[in-house]
């Protein structure tokens, strides 16, 4: 089973997390979904404008 956190994604090294989905939900903010490489679930809610500027890192 997954803990349960919520974070500031700046937080958290982005090289240790394993994006899982994103669920957008408005037109500025996505509910973020994450695992971190220890098995730690992450539900986060973040401005849009950020999670897209990591997009083709990340995402694409």
């Amino acid at each position: 089973m997954f803990d349960i956190y919520h974070h500031s994604l700046p937080n958290y090294p982005l090289k240790d997390v394993l994006f899982v989905k994103t669920i957008r939900v408005s037109l500025t903010n996505v509910i973020f979904v994450g695992i971190l490489k220890n098995n730690i679930l992450i539900f986060d809610l973040v401005i849009f404008l950020y999670i897209n500027s990591f997009n083709i890192l990340m995402f694409n």
